[in-house]
């Protein structure tokens, strides 16, 4: 593997809390299970930093990680076709300037208003590769803040939501994620957020519903996140949607070899030793986790 990825010595550096020993114990965990791929340094690194250093979270949710990979299309490299398309149709960005706090920020709103175009599982798709890209180009940060713009909505994109795909989306965040979940905004807030938020609050966790904000006005937004962190069209410092988008598509079309070798990180649930095979999971217990449709 020779992609440009995330230097773990420059890490190490900036991060007194991550310490090495841990860092191969949980790497020797993983060689000793025979079921789970081989994974390198800094996928360990993202996994015990996002659990806030917990060694036994940490072995959670790498196996939740590469499990809901190995199962759901909905985790899998889009084509190029699918990329393009997505992101000619919404934006969906990891923003390269933080919070003071540390933490990266990802917005995603609609460029194409019309319901009509709107897919909604190629979108999430798109947003697990760009996360997935994203923390292994530049290793962990303290948190994420996602960012959800809701100009240009209507119902009929709420009606086009996938919920079983959501399902599995939320689930990623929730158990699987190699990040920390800081806060979800909603900005540009329409009446039809809460029925978004309604249909979707089943599947959430307390935690992530009382980290959800709804901002009726800009001035309440920049509280949470500086302007000097977003685009031009919400007055702050970087580059305009359209430009940031441009890089964006570049970035993943230059690293579809990064998505095909981590594809091929999958489990193998017939090398599973007997105490995980008895244990139940969401895996073993959705019926329908492996039948999304894509267009």
């Amino acid at each position: 593997m020779s992609f440009n990825l995330a230097d773990v010595e420059t890490i190490y550096a900036e991060d007194p809390k991550l310490k090495r020993e841990n860092v191969k114990s949980l790497s020797e965990w993983v060689e000793q299970q025979p079921h789970l791929p081989e994974i390198t340094e800094l996928q360990v690194i993202l996994f015990l930093h996002s659990c806030y250093y917990d060694m036994e979270a940490a072995k959670t949710t790498i196996e939740n990680y590469f499990t809901l990979r190995t199962n759901s299309d909905l985790f899998h490299c889009a084509t190029e076709e699918m990329i393009k398309r997505t992101l000619s149709m919404s934006f969906i960005h990891l923003f390269p300037k933080k919070t003071p706090e540390g933490d990266v920020v990802l917005l995603m709103r609609l460029l194409d208003r019309r319901p009509e175009v709107y897919v909604c599982l190629e979108h999430l798709k798109v947003m697990t590769m760009l996360m997935s890209l994203y923390f292994h180009q530049y290793g962990p940060a303290n948190g994420m803040v996602a960012v959800f713009d809701m100009e240009g909505a209507a119902l009929g994109h709420l009606t086009r939501i996938n919920l079983s795909g959501m399902k599995q989306l939320l689930y990623f965040v929730q158990e699987a994620l190699p990040t920390r979940i800081k806060s979800v905004h909603y900005v540009n807030t329409i009446p039809m957020t809460q029925q978004l938020v309604a249909l979707l609050k089943p599947f959430m966790k307390k935690e992530i519903y009382r980290m959800l904000k709804f901002h009726y006005s800009y001035d309440s937004f920049y509280e949470c996140v500086p302007k000097k962190c977003l685009p031009k069209e919400y007055g702050g410092d970087l580059p305009d949607v359209l430009t940031l988008q441009e890089g964006n598509v570049k970035n993943l079309m230059d690293n579809l070899d990064f998505f095909k070798w981590h594809d091929n990180q999958k489990v193998d649930e017939s090398k599973k030793v007997l105490q995980n095979k008895n244990k139940k999971s969401f895996f073993s217990l959705t019926s329908a986790f492996k039948k999304l449709e894509f267009d």
